[in-house]
């Protein structure tokens, strides 16, 4: 190589204009990169942005490249990155730019850095062409590495120093594009404001694990440098950044005691920069490691915040069982031998309360339900002046701690009454009827749905379904519709009836259209599904049991006929794409009435016609009221909506194939 090239030779072959000329130079070039790095990005710089040809060479070469051979390539390296030109690097590689970077992370620590710093900022430009502004999203390009965590958090331990120059400022520069400005600083991002304690698995996950590595490292190694590099991130609003620092404090709390404690103290809200399963994790940390050290007035002012602190949570009528249980483990976490009196007193009350010696360690990924109150096993030997006593006592308390773990309320006892209903269900229908009127509805409610695999003595049935409906607010409707659903064909007395149809018109629920409103991650309630909507509010559970007494008893519909007039005017497109499974039964008995009342409940928003049991009603109707179904197919073609359009089209086409009247439709 060496020979031909001091002959001019591969240059010249390098500007050839046929290109198997130059596929074979660049081949050449490939086999030799290890030994003369810089000599072939020599050779090869010209030729950056000449082609789109020159751009997949180029992509090619480097992403088998021995990356550590010399410097000069490694620039060239960069500018490819800078360029685009190595954006999305495929073949063997899709998606994984971190893996070409594997074996630079373990032989030249820094550079890896730097380029991990270059290719963040283009993945970030990325993205905010396309109206995003995280490198981590798919239009930034940056997604799942199988390396990640070798590469990021390998590169950062071996060179803190050299991340923390070319990273680090990326990381800020993401924070600050997607910091949620709500209320007063410090304010959280939506990148990184859940950290797990194991460091997390993505690629942002492991891009925060290794600034916080980095930063740890220089701490303990390098203090005065990490004093130099923590200078402005002390005066950062932003929660992230206040985390990572409250990290690497302490990594060295006998360097940094005094400055630690005085960093926590501006502001008690830093006390829960920690992890999704246990906020204040890292702040107890840093109390663990710098109160050996820390000055007697730092120690002083520490305690007073710890004394007044107590979390939002905790402060609310639900949270007054775990009131005190986050102040205990901030406490206990301050060195024993400087803990004052009024610590020590303090520690001793939350013993005393939760019942435990010493706060307990979060579990580390660990998900469980709250349990009941009272556990199962022990509600079976229950009397019913003892199930009187457990409603009334667990009301409205939401959770406390026993054990130093939760337990729940009246939704989680209520899991438990409603076994026990099943079970026993005549003995607890009778003790319905003796709750008092102020007892939580979910009691209520765990007895209707206990009730509703039938009950031997329907008076019984009858009158506990009564006491429920009778409640003020009537505030258990979905589950007294959803028992008369499951049985149907009951020989209901007319007043229960009754309770039926004004659930089904007259209930307040819904009051708006959940399916069109957004969740705190930008996502609409139930994926935006009209159905789904409807059968999860109370006027839509009470159509399913219109339906249900419909199908079970033809003799009824004339009965429900003033009822199902009003449930298809109703305001909620929701609750009509539920109303559309009431007319179903209507249609096998009188298919004139049940298509009028469709075409009325048509009269809506378009966006009804696309869901499924409207077409379903129409897929049964379309044979025998053709002509009066037909506006609608035709109003469905010409909206606007997309699949709105293609529901019509469907009928369109069906209705083609065996309608005289509808062969037009074809075309």
């Amino acid at each position: 190589f060496r020979l031909l090239d001091s002959l001019g030779v591969v240059e010249e072959w390098l500007g050839q204009s046929e290109p198997d000329t130059v596929n074979q130079a660049v081949m050449l070039l490939r086999g030799v990169q290890g030994n003369t790095a810089d000599r072939v990005a020599e050779l090869v710089e010209p030729y950056i942005g000449s082609s789109d040809e020159w751009r997949i060479r180029l992509r090619h070469r480097v992403q088998f490249a021995h990356l550590h051979s010399g410097r000069r390539f490694f620039d060239l390296f960069l500018r490819l990155i800078d360029n685009g030109d190595l954006d999305g690097i495929g073949m063997s590689r899709e998606d994984d730019f971190l893996s070409v970077l594997y074996e630079l992370a373990k032989s030249r620590a820094a550079w890896a850095c730097e380029a991990i710093g270059h290719y963040l900022r283009r993945c970030l430009e990325l993205a905010q062409d396309n109206d995003e502004t995280s490198p981590f999203s798919n239009k930034g390009n940056l997604r799942y590495s199988q390396v990640s965590d070798a590469v990021l958090i390998g590169s950062a331990q071996r060179a803190p120093e050299a991340f923390i120059e070319h990273v680090l400022p990326v990381i800020l520069r993401v924070v600050e594009l997607n910091a949620v400005r709500e209320g007063d600083a410090p304010w959280e991002d939506t990148v990184w404001r859940w950290r797990h304690r194991d460091g997390g698995h993505g690629v942002d996950d492991h891009v925060l694990r290794a600034a916080e590595e980095a930063l740890r490292k220089l701490a303990r190694e390098a203090p005065d440098e990490f004093n130099r590099v923590a200078e402005p991130l002390r005066r950062s609003e932003y929660e992230t950044v206040q985390f990572l620092l409250i990290r690497a404090y302490a990594a060295n709390g006998n360097r940094f005691a005094d400055e630690a404690i005085d960093y926590l103290c501006e502001s008690s809200r830093r006390l829960s920069c920690g992890y999704i399963d246990s906020p204040h994790r890292a702040a107890r940390e840093l109390i663990e490691t710098a109160t050996p050290f820390c000055l007697d007035d730092r120690l002083v002012k520490l305690e007073a915040m710890l004394l007044e602190y107590y979390t939002k949570w905790e402060r609310s009528a639900g949270g007054r069982g775990a009131r005190g249980h986050t102040q205990f483990g901030l406490l206990d976490a301050i060195d024993e031998t400087r803990q004052s009196a009024s610590v020590k007193v303090r520690i001793g009350e939350w013993q005393r309360k939760f019942r435990i010696d010493a706060p307990s360690e979060p579990a580390r990924g660990f998900v469980s339900s709250v349990g009941s109150p009272i556990p199962a096993n022990a509600s079976e030997k229950m009397s019913d002046e003892q199930w009187l006593a457990a409603v009334a006592r667990y009301a409205n308390r939401e959770h406390e701690w026993r054990d130093g773990k939760p337990v729940g309320g009246p939704h989680e006892l209520s899991q438990v009454l409603e076994a026990r209903v099943r079970a026993e269900p005549i003995r607890f229908a009778r003790l319905a009827l003796r709750f008092p009127d102020e007892t939580n509805p979910a009691y209520f409610s765990a007895v209707l749905t206990g009730l509703n695999s039938g009950v031997e003595d329907l008076e019984v049935l009858f009158e506990a379904c009564r006491r429920c409906h009778r409640l003020a607010n009537r505030p258990v409707g979905s589950a007294f519709c959803h028992l008369v659903e499951k049985l149907p064909e009951l020989p209901w007395p007319e007043d229960l009836l009754d309770a039926v149809a004004w659930y089904a018109t007259d209930d307040p629920n819904p009051d708006h259209e959940s399916w069109r409103t957004e969740t705190a991650n930008g996502k609409c309630f139930y994926g935006g599904d009209i159905y789904m909507a409807g059968i999860n509010c109370v006027r839509g559970t009470a159509a399913g049991a219109v339906r249900a007494l419909l199908f079970a008893d033809a003799q009824r519909i004339q009965r429900w006929l003033s009822t199902l007039q009003r449930m298809v005017r109703d305001p909620s497109i929701a609750v009509r794409s539920c109303v559309a499974t009431s007319l179903m039964p209507v249609l096998n008995h009188d298919r004139n009435l049940a298509v009028k009342l469709f075409v009325e409940l048509c009269d809506t928003e378009d966006v009804l016609l696309k869901t499924h049991y409207m077409e379903e009603f129409m897929q049964y109707a379309t044979s025998t009221h053709f002509a009066q179904l037909r506006p609608i197919v035709e109003r469905m073609l010409c909206s606007r909506d997309p699949e709105v359009a293609q529901t019509g089209a469907r009928r369109a086409c069906i209705a083609s194939l065996d309608q005289e009247d509808a062969t037009d439709f074809e075309e």
